[in-house]
């Protein structure tokens, strides 16, 4: 489902670091931007659905934080899935440093 706020969709809003930002700082501003920022955004939406809708769970995207914020409000299961380079790749082809923990809650041998 598109989201109806601007304000939620990357896409329309793009993230971009700022204004006298570099480095590390400007990273940081664009990370915030792309996933904090549209959070409010995000949870006026999702409560707007549930509204008509009356789910047992969120099932979202992982990059959809505001979704966790609307579970905790709305006391609802919370379920992310996404692509994950980690899981995606399998282990053989993984640096040894981060076999530690395979991803889905177990760790490796």
């Amino acid at each position: 489902m598109p989201w109806t706020s601007p304000a939620c969709d990357i896409d329309v809003t793009p993230a971009v670091p700022d204004v006298g930002t570099s480095g590390m700082a400007g990273q940081v501003s664009m990370a915030r931007a792309l996933w904090v920022d549209p959070m409010p955004g995000q949870v006026e939406e999702y409560r707007r659905i549930l509204k008509d809708f009356a789910a047992d769970a969120l099932i979202v995207d992982m990059i959809a934080l505001g979704a966790r914020a609307t579970a905790e409000l709305e006391g609802l299961p919370y379920i992310t899935i996404g692509h994950n380079p980690r899981v995606a790749f399998g282990h053989a082809n993984l640096p040894a440093t981060w076999k530690a923990d395979n991803g889905i809650g177990q760790v490796d041998a």
